[in-house]
């Protein structure tokens, strides 16, 4: 498969030839769902606050006793299962699968180029970022 190097002004400068296994295959869906899920998710802040159950108002008393009663055992009052409990911390991070991983970076690869016919590869001039010692 052949792409066309563009300068900064849009006009083409030479094409260059890329590897059809990188380049040519058809992109998985399912997988670049997953990867953007977990992109997203893990820009979250995750700054949302609600009380913990030590921090919820309400007694600590055991509401039954343990045995012979019949019934399921049970805690507090205020325990993260019951209403008016407590709440478990939560994460918003999400992880793909290791496996996906691969498969992600070249289904980006294939799906820009089946989608966007006229992408096209542009030739650097400059570094695009010079850090600041560079200066």
């Amino acid at each position: 498969m052949k792409l066309a190097v563009r300068n900064a002004e849009g006009k083409q400068v030479r094409q260059i030839t890329v590897d059809d296994a990188v380049f040519g295959i058809t992109p998985n869906l399912a997988v670049l769902h997953q990867a953007f899920v977990a992109q997203r998710a893990n820009q979250r802040r995750g700054t949302a606050s609600t009380k913990s159950r030590g921090e919820v108002q309400g007694s600590t008393r055991k509401l039954r006793n343990q045995k012979y009663t019949g019934r399921a055992r049970q805690g507090g009052a205020r325990s993260p299962v019951r209403v008016g409990g407590g709440a478990w911390e939560r994460r918003f991070e999400v992880d793909p699968f290791k496996k996906y991983r691969l498969a992600r970076g070249l289904d980006d690869i294939a799906m820009t180029l089946e989608y966007e016919p006229d992408v096209a590869a542009f030739e650097a001039t400059r570094p695009v970022f010079l850090p600041t010692t560079a200066r």
